[in-house]
């Protein structure tokens, strides 16, 4: 992850017991963040451009017209979004 000084940054410093929180933080780190995708289920973006650019429009991060091609703009817009909700691991 370029520009990032950590690779994840769990606090617990205030809780009353921080090890178990800490455990119990760093088990749904892993199963959210590590969690490995299945392969076989990954699809080309140029594929689904179209339909990304009509997502992406509706939630605010794309303003151009729906093309289905996917091109600077869709991939910034999809960026974007992924760095919002926090998908941003690649």
């Amino acid at each position: 992850m370029e520009g990032v000084d950590k690779y994840v940054n769990l606090r617990v410093d205030d809780h009353s017991n921080s090890v178990n929180e800490l455990i119990r933080l760093s088990n749904i780190w892993e199963l959210t963040i590590l969690k490995c995708e299945d392969p076989n289920d990954v699809c080309d973006l140029k594929e689904v451009a179209g339909s990304l650019q009509e997502v992406l429009k509706k939630l605010g991060y794309y303003q151009g017209p729906a093309t289905g091609h996917l091109d600077q703009a869709t991939v910034k817009a999809l960026k974007e979004w992924m760095a919002m909700n926090n998908f941003e691991t690649e």
